[in-house]
């Protein structure tokens, strides 16, 4: 593994968590879940009738497909501006886009990136 490999997987790193924080994809996915815990509360509420129930579950219903657009859109952003780093590394040659890509799935590396985010993360909420 070369240095440059590592370096630009570490600048995809860095990119993903930028953009992740920046769209603000632990909010919207906080929302879609709220918005199925309040269907699930529709549904059990002995209070309305059917039609009632059929009334709010259709717009939580539309809420909820907005929802789903929104962390689609924001998820193929973040796969798009992690993959730019290499992207462009690949064609100045830099790297080899298939050793990146290699690289970048190993289950060693995932999980080192995963204990290492983990753990600025927690870093991070115990500063505040």
């Amino acid at each position: 593994m070369t240095f440059s490999i590592l370096t630009v997987y570490c600048i995809a790193v860095v990119v993903f968590c930028a953009i992740f924080r920046f769209l603000k994809v632990t909010a919207t996915a906080s929302e879609i879940v709220g918005i199925a815990n309040q269907a699930i509360a529709v549904v059990r509420n002995p209070d309305l009738d059917d039609l009632g129930k059929e009334r709010q579950i259709q717009g939580l219903s539309l809420k909820m497909l907005k929802g789903f657009l929104a962390i689609t859109i924001k998820g193929l952003l973040l796969v798009a501006g992690a993959a730019l780093p290499a992207l462009v590394a690949a064609r100045f040659g830099v790297i080899d886009l298939q050793k990146i890509i290699a690289f970048s799935i190993r289950w060693d590396v995932v999980l080192i990136t995963i204990v290492a985010l983990t753990g600025v993360s927690v870093a991070l909420r115990k500063k505040r």
